[in-house]
């Protein structure tokens, strides 16, 4: 008797199935993590530049938002998503919060949630 060997036709098709969700899922997912480092070297760049201690909150919207046109973040407003916190032991403490919602397949969104502190000594 003959003993098949390898996978058939219907486990090949759920094989690929697989991969195109994790292919699609994965290309969905990328651009956003990608933005958020952005946003990430956005604020490391402001905070390293030791002149921003003694400028006001609004200068640094300025800033935020000039950086944020720069490195083509169209998607995010810095006005809502970063709070700017100005303590006088710790410094600048910037708080990013905000989620992206992008479609995966049909009605089927992928959410990806960030909610970091960054400052000179957190």
């Amino acid at each position: 008797m003959n003993r098949q060997a390898g996978l058939g036709l219907i486990a090949w098709i759920v094989v690929i199935a697989f991969a195109a969700v994790i292919i699609t899922t994965g290309i969905r997912v990328l651009p956003v993590y990608i933005d958020h480092m952005a946003v990430k070297d956005i604020i490391n760049d402001l905070q390293r530049d030791s002149s921003n201690q003694n400028i006001s909150k609004r200068e640094i919207r300025l800033q935020l938002h000039k950086r944020f046109k720069t490195n083509s973040l169209w998607d995010l407003d810095p006005d809502q998503i970063i709070k700017v916190i100005k303590d006088k032991e710790q410094g600048l403490i910037f708080h990013v919060q905000y989620e992206v919602r992008k479609p995966v397949v049909g009605n089927v969104d992928l959410i990806v949630s960030f909610d970091e502190k960054m400052g000179s000594q957190i």
